[in-house]
């Protein structure tokens, strides 16, 4: 970055992914998602440090006609492992609080309330989980999707008035992280132009008539003659 910043003409633009990941962790540090994460984190340690807990999860899986999975671990790096360590759990709960309390570790089953806060934080997160997907492809470009993108998290973090306690705090600070975000005018307008040069996104020049004029400054200010000899 600092390079590009200093040794270049042209504007940083921060991964969009990347920028996902640092927002999602801000959320992740609310005082209750920390309680819930620690709680899901030491359920999952105990159960693949026990043999005797491990086979009695299996065994109450087969007992309650469901298949047989087994708690997936944090991975500190990657947020996208805790949502997939709560997803788990929401799944298997009842034969994990099972294998606990034959383990007399009852200590480690959660309250309903945890329970329910639980599956509100991974239901919550799934939809950055798509997006980080989207615009982390490989074989095709990506800075079409940043904007529609950027535009689908601010109205997903809106307050809602019948968010769960814990999602409106998480809400709030990571949105409060998200507008300090590509706030630049040089990189949104290479974001505005990259939009609307998809079609699927072409809604966004119709309905913005400064988008419209920002196309044609930027297709009349083109240098072709230019990139033919470069090329």
């Amino acid at each position: 970055k600092k390079a590009i910043v200093e040794l270049s003409p042209h504007d940083w633009l921060g991964c969009l992914g990347h920028t996902t990941n640092l927002m999602v962790q801000k959320g992740l540090e609310v005082a209750r998602v920390v309680h819930i994460m620690g709680m899901a984190k030491n359920i999952v340690k105990f159960i693949k440090s026990s043999t005797v807990a491990y086979e009695k999860l299996k065994q109450y899986q087969v007992f309650l006609g469901l298949p047989k999975l087994n708690v997936l671990q944090e991975v500190c790096t990657r947020w996208n492992s805790c949502l997939n360590m709560l997803k788990r759990l929401v799944q298997i709960i009842l034969p994990v609080m099972s294998a606990l309390l034959y383990c007399s570790r009852q200590d480690l089953i959660p309250p309903e309330e945890d329970i329910e806060d639980m599956k509100a934080i991974a239901d919550f997160l799934e939809m950055f989980e798509g997006a980080t997907q989207l615009v982390s492809g490989e074989k095709y470009a990506t800075l079409n999707f940043v904007k529609p993108v950027l535009d689908q998290f601010n109205a997903y973090l809106a307050p809602n008035d019948s968010d769960n306690p814990i999602i409106k705090d998480m809400k709030q600070v990571m949105l409060t992280d998200l507008v300090t975000r590509y706030q630049d005018q040089n990189v949104q307008k290479l974001l505005n132009i990259g939009t609307i040069l998809d079609p699927r996104f072409r809604y966004y020049a119709s309905e913005n008539e400064d988008l419209q004029t920002l196309l044609i400054d930027a297709a009349v200010n083109l240098n072709i003659d230019s990139y033919y000899e470069e090329a």
